[in-house]
């Protein structure tokens, strides 16, 4: 569905219950793109390879930013040496991430990740060039009627739901009783396709074989 269709979806349902519902469309994308933003970062716990990218972060004396790389992260979960430069690590050599507070937990090559930024420890990637990280990213924004939500299409209806509660909530003239009865039915609902879309996140790689016994989101 495209962000016009959720708009149209999800007024069309709130209006069953009453006729002052509010209808700002600059509002409801907003709220769209917010509850995408939570279901990515759902995906992201679930299964991190299921919206998995790769991209090269170069380095500066040592820092490098994350912003730098399409589409965005949502969750980083393995950094590598990319380009070695004149350092003497080959391509590919895992870059340990560890805690502003206990530096020396793992070995060289080592940083720390905050606020987005990766920036070496020591002099630990002082040579090195760039560095490839592995991610679970974020969507992008959603702001005109003709985009189409990034989650798996058979899930948009928690898109509809979602904005749906949203704009009963915000609907004048419903007395307290019937907004809070709605709002449980559509819970419900809700409760009942988040089960399928985490089994849908949880299994989508099921082929998928390590050696380290990892389950998903590990």
């Amino acid at each position: 569905m495209t962000v016009q269709e959720i708009y149209e979806q999800a007024l069309a349902r709130a209006s069953e219950f009453s006729e002052k519902v509010p209808n700002t469309f600059s509002v409801t994308v907003a709220r769209m793109t917010q509850r995408q933003e939570q279901l990515f970062a759902r995906i992201a716990e679930l299964n991190r390879d299921y919206t998995g990218r790769d991209g090269e972060v170069t380095l500066i004396a040592g820092v490098g930013d994350s912003a730098t790389l399409d589409p965005l992260p949502m969750r980083v979960y393995h950094v590598q040496i990319g380009d070695p430069g004149a350092s003497s690590y080959a391509a590919g050599k895992k870059v340990n991430i560890v805690p502003v507070d206990d530096l020396d937990c793992a070995l060289a090559p080592r940083a720390t990740f905050r606020d987005g930024l990766f920036e070496q420890v020591a002099t630990d990637l002082a040579n090195v060039t760039s560095l490839t990280v592995f991610y679970a990213k974020r969507p992008t924004e959603l702001t005109a009627g003709d985009d189409v939500p990034e989650l798996p299409v058979q899930f948009h209806e928690l898109l509809v739901v979602d904005l749906t509660k949203s704009l009963v909530r915000k609907t004048i003239g419903l007395n307290a009783t019937s907004r809070k009865e709605i709002i449980e039915i559509l819970e419900v609902e809700e409760t009942e396709l988040l089960a399928a879309f985490d089994n849908h996140i949880i299994n989508y790689n099921y082929a998928e074989v390590s050696r380290f016994g990892r389950t998903a989101g590990g």
